[in-house]
């Protein structure tokens, strides 16, 4: 009896050692399974086997302690005998220890992922900070703020992941993460750096240029402009006048517009001879050679058939020279030179292309106005701006028209300029933009009323004809279908919203059909008053074309334009980087040179 009941304490003891090695191994395994991160089904399964076995055991024991005759008590502690002696129980003992391994590594990537996390949180904060204080400068970085709300919604996904013990899904979240990565140019220093280099064009100068009626002094023509600057302003001060006088004579203003005129013609005998080349044996549907339209470095100074031969851009840096030391008093020309403000002009004088005076100051790239700065001009009227629109909330995607209004089917270019402006935007801003287009035969008064007063469209592109009447600007018209003009005061009535509007708008009559060139002539004059138009109806900003040519360049300048437009940056500076842009990509071309902005440079279309 006594080697019986020694037996039943050994068994006693191996069944409590054994129950709690399985509590051990249990417990493991539902630390492993709450994680997900190892493979557990063979444990699992061996569990599945030994529970059961575990409490038959204690069963067992406990009718041992009720029996009370021997022959009762040997079979019960022989079956406790054999049911703890299965080899499974032997495999628990060398399991534990594998998952305390497997628990020890599911810890230190749990630990991992949240070195991760927080590393993720330290760089989302310092971005946060950074590009806070850019906004705070006046200089919203849109695009790398659309990155920033990104990669938060990454780190929070990442965060309520971990909270959730959802580990099956933080592997994936951490690899976007990583992808996002931390680009060199957000780096505090990189986004210091270009803060630094537009500030200043949150702040805003105005110009004004009042050129008085011709008068003759000593038998010389001249005009006494009035020349008056209104400095950039910081909160809660006043930006300081600073008036000035230019006594201009005739003739050396009859010469600015002269040099002009004389790149138009340039303009033109490149044009005819470049299309002569591009379209040799082509199909007379097709386009002129992408590019070749402004691309005017015709060689060495000399003529081609009574044509004077030029480089445009030397052409423009001198007349440029030329405009700012005669225009410009000395007081103002050096605040200009110092200062790479956002810049307002305001003029009376229309002809003279203000924005291509060449400062030269070395502030920027090129030495021009108009490359140097964001530059606009505010139209002078009689009329203020209507202010009786109403700002709707804003849509999920940036809204695009293009206008295609040729009603005598001579306008080529203007089809393939609005075609390959609208591939560009819906290749690049897919997601982003909604693209309509209004094609020439729909291009009618009707539906053009419908266009002013729907508010639909943020930005609206015109490339077509229009009428200019320098004499009563509010009649320049856009020509619709059926030569229906669209006259500028029934824009300015009807219009509503505040979209940006861009005219390609040519009046001249010999333009391109099929297979001829088409030629263009120095326009800035009539333009104020279809963009005046715009502005006093509401519109943000209205972009005009001084030489109105469609070609390859030109939809470039356009699409790099409309590129920065929908990044958030200023309507002014989005014209400057176009500008250099196609500067850049056409060193011979005056593209960059061919449009003016009227409105308020620091407008944003979509922040």
């Amino acid at each position: 009896m006594a080697r019986d009941v020694t037996t039943l304490s050994r068994l006693v003891l191996d069944l409590d050692h054994k129950s709690k090695t399985l509590a051990i191994a249990r417990r493991l395994v539902e630390q492993l399974d709450k994680g997900k991160l190892e493979a557990i089904e063979g444990e699992r399964w061996l569990l599945l086997q030994l529970e059961p076995r575990q409490d038959r055991g204690w069963d067992l024991l406990a009718h041992i302690r009720d029996c009370t005759a021997r022959a009762d008590f040997l079979p019960l502690v022989k079956e406790l005998g054999e049911l703890l002696d299965e080899v499974d129980w032997d495999v628990l003992d060398e399991l534990v220890p594998a998952l305390e391994q497997k628990v020890a590594a599911q810890d230190a990537r749990i630990r991992g992922y949240g070195d991760a996390l927080a590393k993720a949180r330290v760089y989302l904060n310092t971005l946060r900070r950074d590009l806070t204080l850019a906004r705070n400068d006046g200089v919203p970085l849109i695009e790398d703020e659309r990155f920033l709300l990104i990669l938060d919604g990454l780190v929070i996904s990442l965060d309520r992941a971990i909270q959730e013990q959802n580990f099956l899904t933080v592997p994936g979240l951490i690899e976007e993460v990583e992808k996002k990565g931390q680009p060199a140019h957000l780096e505090t220093d990189k986004i210091e750096e270009r803060v630094k280099g537009k500030k200043h064009f949150a702040r805003q100068a105005d110009l004004l240029l009042l050129r008085p009626p011709l008068s003759d002094r000593r038998g010389v023509e001249e005009y006494e402009y009035t020349v008056l600057l209104r400095t950039p302003s910081r909160p809660g001060s006043h930006g300081v006048n600073v008036q000035g006088t230019s006594t201009v004579v005739k003739a050396d203003r009859d010469r600015v517009i002269e040099d002009f005129r004389k790149v138009t013609v340039a303009l033109n005998y490149a044009t005819r001879r470049k299309a002569d080349i591009g379209t040799s044996g082509a199909d007379a549907a097709e386009p002129v050679a992408a590019g070749a339209t402004r691309d005017l470095h015709l060689g060495a100074p000399g003529s081609q058939h009574g044509v004077p031969v030029v480089n445009p851009n030397l052409q423009l840096r001198e007349v440029g020279d030329f405009m700012f030391r005669i225009f410009i008093p000395e007081q103002i020309a050096q605040f200009l030179r110092a200062q790479p403000c956002s810049l307002t002009l305001t003029t009376n004088d229309l002809e003279v292309p203000w924005e291509l005076m060449l400062t030269d100051s070395g502030l920027m790239e090129g030495g021009f106005v108009c490359t140097e700065r964001p530059v606009a001009r505010l139209p002078m009227g009689y009329v203020i701006p209507r202010l009786d629109f109403f700002d709707a909330p804003p849509p999920k995607k940036k809204r695009f028209l293009f206008i295609y209004s040729d009603p005598d089917e001579n306008l080529v270019g203007a089809r393939h300029e609005v075609r390959a402006i609208e591939t560009a935007l819906k290749d690049r801003w897919k997601n982003d933009v909604e693209v309509e287009v209004i094609e020439r035969t729909e291009a009618t008064g009707e539906r053009m009323n419908e266009v002013l007063r729907g508010n639909r469209f943020d930005v609206i592109h015109y490339a077509g004809h229009a009428a200019f009447n320098v004499e009563k600007p509010e009649l320049s018209a856009l020509l619709l279908s059926g030569h229906e003009p669209l006259y500028a005061q029934k824009i300015r009535r009807l219009l509503k919203g505040r979209p940006l509007v861009v005219l390609n708008a040519c009046q001249s009559a010999a333009t391109a059909s099929g297979q001829q060139a088409p030629e263009t002539r120095y326009e800035l004059q009539q333009p104020e008053g279809l963009a005046a138009a715009f502005i006093y109806g509401g519109a943000l900003g209205c972009l005009g074309a001084i030489w109105p040519v469609f070609d390859g360049p030109a939809a470039e300048f356009a699409v790099a334009f409309y590129n920065k437009v929908i990044e958030g940056e200023m309507i002014g500076e989005a014209g400057r980087h176009a500008r250099i842009e196609v500067q850049k990509a056409h060193t011979d071309g005056i593209t960059w040179a061919s449009f003016t902005l009227y409105g308020d440079p620091t407008f944003r279309v979509f922040s």
